[in-house]
């Protein structure tokens, strides 16, 4: 028998572990190595708590391939950053077309014909397989962080996103830089890494 996180125990005590038994089920391990890699109590309480709101959802790709998804974000290289922009809106931007993290991956969706509209870190975090291992992330793969920055919203606890590409690279949205490519495995990163999700096979 798999021996789960004090927090999942917890978290299956209560009246919402409904919600979270089929992740639990599937993949114990990879959901407790979630939480266990996190150094402070209070992430991995934001994280359990994450994990009882449902994750693993299933994504209707409609026939796109990781190579497509990740050549449709890269359209958006050099893009400038704001927040809440989703590469179509300027918000106030005085005028020019700007895009933050979240936005690369709602655009990258809409322009391959995925169906999820979500702006939010947190919530597209809640979609595909889990993969606690960033040895076994793959190019499509969906990346998210912990502590890009202190949200005002004391629930959230995944504050960036990005996309897989090859060789430890991804895209993403810089907050300084705009949509670049960089390595996701450096100090910065690699530190803030907490798993990644996989919607393509």
């Amino acid at each position: 028998m798999n021996r789960l996180h004090p927090y999942i125990l917890l978290l299956c005590t209560a009246s919402f572990c409904l919600s979270i038994h089929n992740s639990i089920i599937a993949q114990p391990g990879e959901i407790n190595k979630v939480i266990l890699l996190q150094h402070d109590e209070t992430t991995k309480q934001k994280l359990a708590n994450f994990i009882s709101g449902g994750i693993e959802k299933p994504v209707d790709i409609n026939g796109t391939s990781a190579e497509s998804f990740t050549t449709a974000a890269l359209k958006y290289l050099g893009m400038p950053h704001c927040m809440g922009g989703n590469g179509r809106t300027s918000k106030n931007n005085k005028g020019r077309k700007c895009i933050d993290c979240s936005g690369l991956l709602n655009a990258s969706f809409a322009d391959t014909g995925i169906p999820l509209n979500i702006h939010s870190s947190q919530e597209l975090a809640r979609y595909g397989k889990l993969i606690a291992d960033s040895a076994l992330i793959k190019k499509g793969d969906l990346l998210f962080f912990v502590h890009s920055y202190r949200p005002k919203d004391s629930t959230i606890v995944i504050t960036h996103s990005g996309i897989a590409l090859e060789n430890g690279l991804m895209v993403h949205t810089s907050a300084s830089r705009g949509v670049e490519i960089t390595r996701y495995s450096t100090d910065y990163w690699g530190s803030r890494l907490v798993f990644a999700t996989r919607i393509f096979e």
